[in-house]
């Protein structure tokens, strides 16, 4: 199978010509399955970045919502106004304000159990931060993709509820991991409990904050990947 994610909003900038403001957003095509994470802040720089990256979203069937922060559903118009049609799968702690703003969304409110959309994508269902928060899992040959908006309930919390669901190995963990306000010792131990997991990859961008990429970097070396605004991850699993 072949894995492709492309990360459409972050206010950490990597490629030239992609927008950046605070806000996570990434698109995942595995094997022409696409799945829409997040919307990022602005929707006008959401419309821009797609546009960069060619992206046509009336071929994406499926959007997860990860919290209701604004820099994270800021850009759900643009993504309405081009796929009307997408099916929105959003916590219920806000899955009825999102009807309320939208009325024809097609909106699945997710409990806090964890809920399947397809074989391959998975939500954690909402876990207390807070805010409460869902994380996105892919389900892989060569082990799980976890995909976080913000990571408010913790990394440990999230990581345990996606081995939860599948009980197999963590191939890449990405997106916005929370520890910029969090000590040097905090994240170490953090970055410990992860490798103590044998996670293959590592791509933190978003809210992780420099010191915890540097330590990142330190610590997993070749498997750390540098990831920001129009980055994409290509891999064969």
């Amino acid at each position: 199978m072949n894995l492709k994610i492309q990360i459409l909003f972050d206010n950490v900038p990597k490629e030239p010509d992609f927008e950046t403001a605070l806000g996570y957003s990434c698109l995942i095509n595995l094997d022409n399955n696409f799945l829409l994470f997040d919307t990022g802040a602005d929707p006008s720089i959401l419309k821009h970045n797609l546009e960069k990256a060619k992206i046509n979203l009336k071929k994406i069937p499926f959007l997860v919502l990860s919290h209701y922060h604004w820099d994270h559903v800021g850009g759900l118009e643009t993504v309405l106004n081009l796929n009307p049609e997408i099916e929105i799968y959003a916590g219920s702690s806000f899955a009825k304000d999102i009807k309320l703003g939208f009325p024809q969304a097609k909106v699945n409110a997710i409990s806090r159990e964890p809920f399947k959309i397809t074989e391959q994508f998975y939500v954690t269902g909402e876990l207390e931060g807070p805010p409460l928060e869902n994380s996105l899992v892919i389900d892989t040959p060569k082990g799980l993709v976890i995909i976080t908006g913000c990571a408010h309930p913790g990394l440990k919390k999230i990581l345990t509820r996606a081995l939860q669901i599948k009980n197999k190995k963590i191939f890449l963990l990405m997106g916005g991991f929370h520890l910029v306000s969090k000590t040097e010792s905090e994240i170490l131990e953090i970055i410990q409990f992860i490798k103590n997991l044998n996670v293959e990859y590592v791509a933190p961008s978003h809210c992780t904050g420099d010191l915890a990429l540097k330590l990142f970097k330190d610590r997993f070396s070749e498997k750390f990947i540098k990831v920001g605004a129009g980055s994409i991850l290509k891999f064969e699993v």
